[in-house]
């Protein structure tokens, strides 16, 4: 699925089904929530990030309710109506606030709900847990972010990675975004907290996929490192071991974020 649009019609229609579908003090949340959602929905429209969201949940559901009650039982499981997203209703409603949620908390859709049902399976439910339900209860609360943040351990790298169908976020296409900035943010921390060996992040971030500039980034790797490291890089690419991104270059409307055209309530008047 194209995690971005190409045409400005095609955006301007996904925040007008928006805003037909949704109130004004949920999609006021949209603005905040652009700037902590995970990287790979950072260009997203609302809408299509909710339809990913709501797809994930589907096929994720199928598999737990698989893996715990038969496949009988789970090829009967629909998780949610294919018309969701034909009118305004209050599932769609508590679908988009799952959302919203999953952004604020900048966690890879996937990664929340497949913990939260795996969470949600630990009780009986006479009913497989609605998306609203996957953050646990009141009572959980406590216990739910612990199991959490233990099940998220070493689970971004495979998001990282799959991030490689995203050219905004190349070096060729940097232009000083937000969401361009906080990933170079983020992988510059990763280098420096990184147990690999550093001829191997550097060879994926800054000469494979092209996040960061390859002679400035360098400076994060200690000195006494450095002559190794770009001995490595040189072998690997002469034996043609680098297998570098293609060069994409794309129209101004897939670098907006998600927040683009989400109406602002309260908003001070000129």
């Amino acid at each position: 699925m194209l995690r971005y649009h190409l045409t400005v019609k095609d955006r301007v229609n996904d925040t007008v089904r928006a805003c037909e579908l949704i109130m004004p003090d949920v999609l006021d949340r949209e603005r905040a929530a652009a700037k902590t959602k995970w990287y790979g929905y950072r260009f997203m429209s609302p809408l299509a990030a909710t339809k990913h969201f709501a797809d994930l949940y589907r096929q994720i559901l199928k598999r737990n309710v698989r893996a715990n009650q038969g496949i009988d039982t789970a090829n009967k499981v629909q998780g949610l109506r294919s018309d969701l997203f034909d009118a305004p209703s209050r599932v769609l409603t508590e679908v988009w606030n799952a959302r919203l949620l999953a952004d604020e908390m900048g966690i890879p859709y996937d990664l929340l709900i497949e913990f939260g049902l795996e969470f949600a399976s630990r009780r009986k439910w006479n009913k497989p847990p609605r998306l609203g339900q996957v953050f646990g209860t009141e009572s959980s609360a406590d216990a739910w972010a612990v199991k959490l943040e233990k099940f998220l351990e070493g689970r971004f790298e495979q998001h990282l990675r799959e991030l490689h169908d995203l050219p905004q976020y190349r070096n060729e296409n940097y232009r000083g975004f937000h969401a361009q900035d906080d990933l170079r943010a983020y992988l510059i921390s990763e280098l420096r907290n990184t147990s690999k060996p550093w001829h191997m992040i550097v060879q994926s971030y800054c000469m494979e996929h092209r996040y960061l500039p390859l002679i400035t980034r360098m400076r994060v790797v200690p000195k006494v490192f450095r002559s190794n490291v770009i001995s490595n890089l040189k072998t690997e690419r002469d034996l043609g071991r680098v297998q570098s991104a293609s060069n994409e270059r794309l129209p101004l409307v897939s670098y907006v974020p998600g927040c683009f055209g989400m109406p602002v309530q309260n908003a001070p008047l000129d």
